[in-house]
C-alpha cells in the first residue's frame, strides 16, 4: 500500500498536536502493538541532517525534539511538538514522512508529504 498523501503546516512558536488513526481495509483499528513509529523532514530528501526527527521509543542517550506517542490497541499516532520546540525551528518547507516498523521487521511508511513552516510574529 502506497503511503498516504498530506501535507502539514507547523506555526512556528505554537503546539503542534495531532493524531492519526490507523484503519484497515475492512475498518478495524491497526494493532500497534510493539511497534515503533518514527517521523523526519528534511529540506531535501537526500539531506543528511533532518530539520526534526523523532520515534516512538526512542533508545537510550537518544533525546527526541518532540513526542511521538502510540496507543495500540486504538491505531492511535499522537504527534506532539510543544511551543518551545515550534518556536526553534527556521526552515521554511520540508519533505516529512511517518514510518512504523512491526515486530516482524515489517516497515510500512504510513504518511508522507510537505510540512510548511508558518513563521511567527508574535514573540
Amino acid at each position: 500500500m502506497p503511503a498516504f498523501q498530506r501535507d502539514m503546516i507547523i506555526e512556528q512558536g505554537a503546539t503542534f498536536d495531532i493524531t492519526l488513526i490507523w484503519y484497515d481495509l475492512n475498518g478495524n483499528y491497526v494493532d500497534l502493538t510493539d511497534a515503533i513509529v518514527r517521523m523526519a523532514a528534511r529540506v531535501m530528501k537526500t539531506d543528511v541532517a533532518p530539520v526534526f526527527e523523532a520515534v516512538s521509543n526512542p533508545g537510550e542517550g537518544e533525546v527526541p525534539t518532540f513526542e511521538i506517542q502510540v496507543t495500540p490497541a486504538t491505531g492511535n499516532i499522537r504527534i506532539l511538538m510543544e511551543a518551545t520546540v515550534t518556536a526553534a525551528y527556521v526552515f521554511t518547507s520540508a519533505y516529512y514522512d511517518i514510518e512504523v516498523e512491526f515486530l516482524s521487521g515489517t516497515v510500512v511508511r504510513l504518511l508522507e508529504g510537505i510540512v510548511l513552516l508558518s513563521l511567527e510574529v508574535t514573540k
